[in-house]
């Protein structure tokens, strides 16, 4: 009887666990906060690149020329429309291909693991591939070194989590 009470003793008023801030729900948090960004990003990626496509469209039916507009000013100067469809789309994508990289990377300092530098570097390298072709596409033999570089970092991914490290 009393063994067991100092047992309970230990339990409880001895600090035998060094505190681990990757075990707390800080990680989980940051995760959950880096998933909403990276969505909105998404999101946002999404809805104006699908406005500059339909914008394209319309331009090519010459359908904005023939429209009206007396009571918006925005429409009659072409400025939002023309702001639209002057985007690069090339890099609009590897802007937010790095943005979400950067994101990637530092969610990265909320893990033990270095698994998680992986994806991140994997989406850099997207951008560059994305920023090379937008500004240079006569530059097509530098696209083999970033599919090499993206062959690479899957490999390397998958005998990471093959060989549980």
């Amino acid at each position: 009887m009393f063994q067991t009470a100092l047992d309970d003793k230990s339990k409880y008023f001895e600090c035998n666990k060094k505190l681990d801030p990757y075990r707390t729900c800080i990680p989980d948090k940051v995760k959950c906060l880096k998933t909403l960004v990276q969505f909105s990003i998404g999101i946002i990626l999404i809805i104006i690149l699908t406005m500059k496509g339909f914008l394209e469209i319309v331009q090519t039916l010459n359908v904005l020329d023939k429209l009206y507009f007396p009571d918006n000013a925005w429409l009659q100067s072409g400025e939002v429309y023309q702001r639209l469809l002057d985007i690069k789309s090339f890099i609009y994508i590897g802007n937010a291909l790095a943005i979400s990289a950067g994101i990637e990377l530092s969610y990265m300092l909320f893990t033990d693991g270095p698994d998680e530098t992986i994806q991140p570097l994997m989406l850099a390298i997207a951008a560059s591939a994305f920023y090379t072709i937008s500004e240079s596409p006569r530059n097509s033999w530098a696209m083999l070194g970033y599919a090499f570089s993206l062959l690479v970092l899957m490999v390397c991914l998958k005998l990471y989590k093959r060989w549980d490290l």
